[in-house]
């Protein structure tokens, strides 16, 4: 190579120069090749192994919703202690999470903490068991029972309706109602209270009207309803009580004091006007 160099009438300087160069263009080459040539050993010597092994690790890490507990839910971003027992007794009320975007209906939860949350969580909508620690009251027909649930005999949840299945909204059962996607004992037992006091749904829209239960929600259970009409309870505007028509939500007290006081009709259309909500027609008949 020296003499390749002197052959080129290069000065002592130049062919010095020349030389490094080309030793570390070689350094450099060999370099390349040498990570080009290397592979890194698995830990189990099989490429599929080593893949189940990250994605089992990666599933391991993520926190499961429906049965976190608040020490665990502590632990996310952005979550404290506060937002933490929010989360459960969100949890508690609806029967466990159906989805992820479920977390929005939990004040304090927006969009943009949801997004921080999703690469740490899961959901089993499979479960039906839900850890309840606390004393919960159970309304039913009216009458407040105080049930005390232990961690030795915790309430089996019934299993979520699947798509394509449908309940009768004017006979289903409290425990029927908690299978609507989104709807635990609390508003189970709201939809069901309300139904007694309309005498049953005229609308499915109606549902709105109960309190916490609004667009998105109504939306999220619209495809899992049916009605029958031939459920909903008339009331004599003749013959009723006027506790009885008080205790209809859509009867105002001085509408009430009306009809009693001009009664008996012999045509729906002979009504008072004043404070009349029109949503009480389909539950009224002049028959006794």
């Amino acid at each position: 190579m020296k003499q390749w160099l002197q052959s080129l009438q290069l000065t002592p300087a130049e062919r010095n120069g020349s030389i490094v160069l080309m030793l570390l263009i070689v350094a450099m080459l060999g370099i390349r090749l040498a990570l080009l040539l290397w592979q890194p050993s698995l830990p189990t010597g099989n490429l599929a192994a080593y893949q189940r092994e990250i994605a089992a690790f990666e599933a391991d890490t993520l926190l499961e919703l429906n049965t976190a507990s608040i020490e665990s839910l502590e632990e996310l971003p952005g979550i404290g202690p506060s937002m933490a027992e929010r989360i459960v007794a969100y949890r508690i009320e609806v029967g466990g999470f159906s989805y992820i975007e479920q977390l929005m209906e939990i004040p304090g939860i927006g969009e943009a903490k949801l997004n921080g949350l999703r690469p740490y969580l899961s959901i089993d909508t499979t479960l039906a068991k839900i850890l309840i620690r606390k004393p919960y009251n159970v309304l039913l027909e009216d009458t407040v029972k105080k049930q005390t649930t232990t961690l030795d005999t915790l309430p089996l949840w019934p299993i979520k309706l699947k798509p394509g299945e449908k309940l009768e909204l004017n006979t289903a059962k409290i425990e029927d109602l908690q299978r609507l996607p989104g709807i635990g004992l609390a508003f189970a037992q709201r939809i069901h209270n309300y139904r007694e006091r309309l005498g049953g749904f005229y609308t499915v829209e109606q549902l709105k009207e109960i309190s916490g239960l609004g667009e998105a929600k109504y939306i999220g259970l619209q495809p899992y309803l049916t009605l029958k009409l031939n459920n909903v309870q008339k009331l004599s505007v003749n013959a009723a009580s006027e506790q009885k028509l008080l205790a209809h939500p859509y009867c105002k007290a001085s509408w009430v004091a009306e009809v009693i006081a001009k009664r008996p009709f012999t045509d729906l259309q002979q009504l008072p006007q004043t404070n009349f909500d029109a949503r009480i027609v389909p539950y009224l008949t002049i028959s006794d």
